[in-house]
């Protein structure tokens, strides 16, 4: 078993686990995954939102 864990494109690809980074605003359509806020795209008027959706996905 491989391992990946940070990608951002998942490619189900066989005997490896792969920990897909999606942010607040997106679906999270993969088994595993990880989910934050990246500094360079820190939107100051949602920061609360996204916040609390990850805060939920915790």
């Amino acid at each position: 078993m491989l391992y990946n864990l940070h990608t951002h494109n998942f490619t189900n690809t066989p005997n490896i686990l792969e920990v897909v980074n999606r942010y607040p605003y997106e679906a999270i359509d993969v088994p595993y995954f990880s989910t934050g806020i990246h500094p360079w795209y820190i939107d100051e008027e949602k920061v609360e939102e996204n916040l609390a959706i990850i805060e939920q996905r915790l």
